[in-house]
């Protein structure tokens, strides 16, 4: 019974009517009713520019991961005020929480085309899985998708905002990242760009592209630390995608090339000793003080070598305290586009570089389980920082790929 008002609550959305009011400014956690029968239902949190009533503007959906919701979200990415200052209306939705699942009581967009909680989630260094929310023939839009992608076309369509269909931009985290790259194969007509943030999970999220499609412009953020979207199963996928859109070498256009992941870790950039280390990631004495080094495996030299007695030097340079990100740029010859940022950033938390490179959110906040920013608040405390916000690149990105008009493909 529960699983047929699912399907019924689909069929209604399609039809029904979410948007009722079309005033400036923020509209909070708006329920759709035609949902309610999603746990405690899917909400729309919307930000309407004050411009956006008399001229035209663009629009950006910017969707949360697991725990998460529209505010912890925005706390993140500070997309809202990206938006008004840039022209875009901003909406952020909050998944519906999983009553019959093991994510009782926790935001979650990994549900099927019936609603019913799938699988999405791998445990760190974990065995790759199977997931379930969507598969082949890719015929069976996930519902938070379709709940999401129904809300964008609904709002096209009020007159008194004025949206500019050639710029509607997507942006997902974690299992918004996901769905990011489900939107690729589910909507390439409705988004201009697409940004896709920590979207591999445990599954390949460009699975469901087809070889020789031209592709919608894509924005990548990957941890190379990340201990949920893993670096190993992204990049499989990544290369996969490479394939199908026939993208051609990578460019490097910011950044270093030499970034690399926790387990290539070289000790002979701080010479291999106690007080390299100490000075190159600027260790306080204190027992338990790593400085900025913050994965696994450098924690794990620094305790073998038995270092524990020595701190940084007066003054001493923290190059490892910097961290690095490598941009590159991939063109295909069917016109496909896409940059990856790839980054060694953590963030204080069990998942470590599964985070927002740049964010401030570097404490808890309320209705989140953990803080996303990264650098984390320890990191940042021995000199740790970003060398970009993501939220501000994400920005720049959809300024730069709105949807080419006809004539424009054509030459």
């Amino acid at each position: 019974m529960f699983r047929l008002c699912l399907i019924l609550a689909v069929a209604v959305l399609a039809e029904g009517k979410c948007i009722t009011d079309y005033s400036a400014g923020l509209h909070h956690m708006v329920r759709c009713k035609e949902l309610w029968p999603l746990g405690q239902g899917i909400s729309f949190t919307y930000n309407v520019p004050k411009a956006c009533l008399s001229t035209q503007c663009g629009l950006i959906v910017d969707v949360h991961g697991f725990t998460m919701n529209a505010d912890t979200e925005d706390s993140n990415t500070n997309m809202r005020a990206l938006g008004e200052q840039h022209g875009y209306i901003v909406v952020q939705p909050t998944a519906p929480t999983a009553p019959f699942s093991i994510h009782f009581g926790l935001p979650n967009w990994n549900a099927d085309y019936n609603g019913v909680s799938c699988t999405g989630l791998a445990a760190p260094n974990g065995t790759v899985g199977k997931q379930t929310c969507w598969n082949p023939p890719f015929t069976k839009q996930p519902i938070g998708d379709r709940a999401i992608s129904t809300w964008v076309e609904e709002a096209l369509t009020v007159a008194a905002w004025k949206i500019d269909q050639s710029r509607v931009h997507f942006f997902g985290f974690s299992e918004g990242g996901w769905m990011a790259g489900r939107m690729l194969c589910e909507n390439p007509h409705l988004f201009a760009s697409i940004a896709m943030l920590s979207g591999a999970s445990n599954a390949d999220p460009f699975e469901c592209v087809q070889s020789n499609s031209s592709g919608v412009p894509l924005l990548i953020n990957q941890g190379l630390n990340d201990y949920s979207s893993e670096w190993r199963v992204f990049d499989a996928g990544f290369q996969k995608l490479k394939a199908k859109w026939q993208l051609g070498a990578g460019k490097v256009i910011a950044g270093n090339s030499s970034c690399k992941q926790e387990w290539e870790f070289d000790c002979s950039v701080f010479g291999c000793t106690c007080q390299g280390f100490a000075n190159w990631y600027g260790v306080s004495f204190h027992p338990r003080s790593f400085g900025c080094a913050a994965t696994a495996t450098a924690q794990k030299w620094f305790k073998s070598h038995k270092c524990r007695k020595v701190s940084a030097s007066p003054g001493a340079y923290r190059g490892g305290c910097e961290g690095c990100f490598s941009r590159t740029q991939y063109e295909g010859a069917s016109g496909a586009y896409v940059e990856l940022i790839a980054f060694d950033y953590v963030a204080d938390y069990m998942d470590k570089g599964h985070c927002f490179p740049g964010s401030d959110n570097t404490k808890v906040n309320l209705g989140e389980l953990y803080p996303f920013g990264c650098p984390g608040a320890k990191e940042r405390a021995a000199g740790g920082k970003s060398g970009y916000k993501i939220g501000d690149e994400a920005m720049k990105f959809f300024l730069a790929h709105p949807k080419k008009t006809q004539q424009e493909i054509v030459v």
